[in-house]
């Protein structure tokens, strides 16, 4: 099972064995926007990676920063990522109320 933790430094820890599909879900975090699994890769992986949580905050020193940004980072495992819109279902709500006590 893949795992991802953060620290306070601003990196992500991504560590174990998952699909492709796992490895992007956990993207999320240090990408800061969905990542959709297109690779048609099947199968597990066995991941060790660590990288920032991007955008820096203001004010923080680059330098300071350990690790490569995540897409640096899957650059580095062979992986290509490509900025793209899809259609996605949403479900609006209108309005909330209370139940009532029947």
């Amino acid at each position: 099972m893949l795992v991802s933790t953060g620290d306070r430094a601003g990196m992500t820890q991504v560590r174990g064995e998952g699909t492709m599909a796992d490895l992007a879900g956990l993207m999320r975090l240090p990408m800061w926007t969905q990542v959709i699994d297109r690779t048609g890769l099947s199968g597990s992986y066995r991941v060790e990676n660590d990288v920032s949580n991007g955008p820096l905050p203001v004010g923080t020193d680059a330098s300071s920063v350990i690790g490569p940004d995540a897409s640096t980072a899957l650059n580095e495992l062979g992986l290509k990522l490509e900025s793209t819109k899809i259609e996605r279902d949403t479900m609006v709500v209108d309005r909330l109320e209370p139940p009532s006590e029947n």
